[in-house]
């Protein structure tokens, strides 16, 4: 997570991080206890077997971690790309209550300028090669029945963040490993490797944006590799 202030720092996952070991065999991972999300989850998320089935203008429903509530998204911007890591997809959704309104402002140049610094065609030249050379690929193979397959995929979601419409302070982004299982698993999961964004701040501090969308994708490699892969966890120092 996040946040701007003077500092960056975790915020914390409250009743949400909790451990299980039914399905991850390793007791520190704080994922999600199925009878506890059972027990809290109200909405279901619409499941989807890919987003490739999604085209440009079409809506998804997500859950929104600090307003506890699922709100309606639309894709704005697809793009597919050759990687190291073969063949991936970036999908954009925005809140439509963030869509063109005062205070967030959220329009497609934005979109279009997001997308091109996260992925595109060509060597070393977006955020995506950056990280990945550095850290590993975001997603692959598990042993995991509960956790989603690799689909090659990448969601970014703008939304707002609880009830903050201040663009200059609070929480610019998270990566949540909820969105990782299998909808059948834990019902609010988007099924997807997904970096949720502030859209009041990140449309005010565009740069900040960018380099919190690096910061937010190396949590979801450090969670693949060294959680999901190794049952291990990253020293806080390294992934922060």
């Amino acid at each position: 997570t996040t946040v701007l202030s003077s500092r960056s720092t975790f915020v914390s996952e409250g009743d949400e991080s909790v451990n299980f070991t039914d399905a991850v065999i390793y007791e520190k991972t704080n994922l999600i206890k199925k009878n506890d999300a059972v027990a809290r989850s109200t909405t279901k998320v619409p499941s989807y077997s890919s987003y490739a089935v999604l085209n440009e203008g079409e809506q998804k429903v997500f859950y929104e971690y600090f307003r506890k509530s699922t709100y309606t998204a639309t894709l704005r911007k697809k793009v597919p790309a050759k990687t190291d890591y073969g063949p991936k997809t970036l999908y954009i959704f925005v809140e439509d209550a963030m869509w063109g309104i005062n205070g967030a402002k959220i329009n497609q140049d934005f979109i279009d300028s997001q997308a091109d610094a996260f992925l595109k065609e060509g060597e070393y030249n977006d955020i995506y090669d950056y990280v990945t050379s550095i850290f590993s690929e975001e997603w692959g193979p598990h042993n995991y029945k509960n956790l989603i397959d690799d689909k090659n995929e990448i969601v970014i979601v703008f939304s707002q963040f609880g009830t903050n419409t201040n663009v200059n302070s609070g929480v610019v982004g998270y990566y949540w490993n909820a969105h990782n299982f299998k909808s059948s698993y834990y019902s609010r999961s988007a099924e997807s490797i997904l970096l949720n964004m502030n859209a009041y701040i990140t449309f005010n501090h565009q740069k900040i944006s960018l380099t919190t969308m690096a910061h937010e994708f190396q949590h979801a490699i450090h969670y693949y590799n060294r959680t999901i892969k190794k049952k291990d966890e990253s020293a806080t120092w390294v992934n922060e």
